[in-house]
């Protein structure tokens, strides 16, 4: 194996080729230097994993897949016109968008990590331009099987126009588009995204078939390792892929072995979708004694976008062992955003005295609400990729004494920061749907019984993941909110034990109560 020098990143940022489709002809290199490249300058972002296209149609300078547009005289959403025409004009003038992206990031002090989207779900017209000749020359090709009619909306169903790693043809393609990466371009390696989408195979094949991806990985890494012998470049291989090792192997992707034998450089863990309970720890002790260095993955529309709770998540990663955070979907954030909240976010030390918010996943992270009704294949694989969450539980009576159990985890100790005279306030917040004045719930946080809680029945709202049009929007819940002023102990560093048990209900309501949301919020003396 290639020795490999590893250079330290705090902060890894994707940026998904956004400004193809939005800027209006002609997209200049000046564009990219200032629209994109300067938006992280005095920031710790040591490299940019930019997207290079979706549905193996791909919006750079490829000569082994397909370039957007290709074969089409005109194109019916302005969307598509645009890309064909920003990506047809930085090929003229630069080159390519790839390489005058990889010159600018150099220039920078950046490295530049082009990202293969590893599979794509999202529902289109196969004779539209981004779904690929590959896929509508070869429906052989797909996760479902020819001539087969699925029952709609059903998981199969969800994932059957994605292309099927099974077929060697599938993984030839993607081995020339990998490789053509770093083989042909300056770049600093390569990421692969296996979150976009996370589907690869049958499922009932997908964990017999783990060792056709590792056997690409391990050709991959071959490759990466003859340019490192002959070129002298120090150039690695980055790669997304869930939340925990048993649910990435179960679906076809053996991440502890490519580990092990040293196939990877770079594994960001989760694709953000459950980023408190994303088991990041044990990705960092499958890395000890090798190589990989570990990330943690934060991505904007799952939906975080408070400062609070992304300092919240970032700490609990640090807390973990890793060696940097990954921002997925936050290149459009301003540039005074991603100077300030980078900056923090990149050092432990600065963290540990800025104000969190701690949360329980929410399966809504999981499943945007109107998609169903959409028709949309975007969100089918993370239902079979993202692991069971928390939230939401309903809360009946029980026929013994204990309620559910929550495991809220923080990562702050607030201990020493207590005895330094740092923290100002904790406050436990239970969002609750359908509770009402009459209502008695008992709460136990590790054992220990919280009394004085404020109570309010005027409904509560959380932020939630819409679709592809508004994404994000406020949604409203009848019902009301428990607060309590916690201090540690009980609450304590690391996990926490948060027991709700319902003592009385109100009388002749039919709906019961359900907890939506824990919140638990550490606030300090920030002078």
């Amino acid at each position: 194996m290639t020795s490999r020098i590893k250079k330290t990143r705090r902060i890894l940022c994707n940026d998904d080729s956004w400004i193809l489709t939005e800027a209006i002809a002609p997209l200049t290199v000046r564009d990219l230097k200032e629209r994109m490249i300067d938006t992280y300058k005095n920031t710790p972002v040591g490299a940019l994993c930019w997207c290079v296209g979706d549905h193996e149609v791909y919006s750079y300078e490829t000569k082994v897949g397909e370039v957007f547009g290709e074969g089409f005289d005109s194109f019916e959403s302005d969307t598509d016109r645009r890309e064909y025409e920003n990506t047809r004009k930085l090929i003229e003038d630069a080159g390519g968008p790839l390489t005058a992206l990889t010159k600018l990031c150099h220039e920078a002090d950046m490295d530049i990590f082009p990202s293969v989207r590893m599979n794509s779900h999202s529902a289109g017209d196969s004779s539209s331009p981004r779904y690929g000749r590959f896929r509508r020359e070869h429906p052989e090709y797909l996760i479902g099987k020819p001539g087969v009619a699925y029952t709609e909306g059903s998981l199969p169903w969800g994932i059957r126009t994605g292309i099927n790693y099974a077929r060697e043809e599938v993984r030839e393609h993607m081995a020339k588009i990998i490789t053509e990466l770093f083989e042909r371009f300056e770049t600093d390696g390569v990421e692969l995204d296996f979150m976009r989408h996370p589907a690869f195979f049958r499922l009932d094949e997908a964990y017999a078939n783990r060792y056709l991806m590792t056997d690409l990985m391990r050709y991959v890494r071959q490759r990466m390792d003859d340019v490192i012998t002959a070129s002298g470049r120090d150039i690695e291989l980055v790669v997304r892929v869930p939340s925990n090792l048993a649910t990435a192997q179960r679906i076809g992707l053996d991440v502890g072995v490519w580990i092990a034998e040293g196939l990877v450089d770079i594994v960001v863990a989760g694709g953000g979708y459950v980023p408190f309970e994303a088991n990041v720890r044990e990705f960092v002790e499958a890395a000890e004694g090798t190589d990989c260095l570990i990330y943690g993955g934060i991505e904007h529309l799952n939906p975080t976008v408070d400062e609070d709770v992304i300092r919240a998540i970032a700490s609990r990663f640090w807390h973990a062992g890793v060696s940097g955070i990954y921002f997925f979907n936050y290149f459009g954030k301003p540039t005074e955003w991603k100077q300030r909240i980078y900056n923090q976010v990149a050092d432990p030390e600065v963290l540990r005295r800025l104000n969190k918010k701690y949360h329980v996943d929410h399966m809504q992270r999981v499943a945007a609400r109107d998609f169903v009704e959409l028709r949309d294949l975007h969100n089918y694989p993370y239902q079979d990729a993202v692991p069971p969450t928390q939230l939401p539980v309903t809360l009946p009576y029980t026929l013994t004494a204990p309620g559910p159990i929550l495991r809220l985890e923080m990562a702050d100790d607030l201990d020493t920061a207590t005895a330094e005279g740092a923290v100002a306030y904790c406050v436990l917040r239970l969002m609750l749907e359908n509770f009402k004045g009459e209502d008695d719930l008992e709460v136990r946080l590790n054992q220990q019984v919280l009394s004085s809680a404020r109570e309010s029945f005027d409904g509560f709202k959380r932020l939630e993941w819409m679709d592809y049009g508004p994404r994000l929007d406020e949604v409203h819940y009848s019902g009301g909110i428990m607060e309590f002023d916690i201090t540690s102990p009980p609450l304590r560093q690391g996990v926490n034990e948060l027991e709700i048990r319902m003592i009385k209900r109100t009388v002749q309501q039919a709906e019961p109560v359900i907890l939506q949301d824990v919140e638990l919020a550490v606030t300090y003396n920030n002078k």
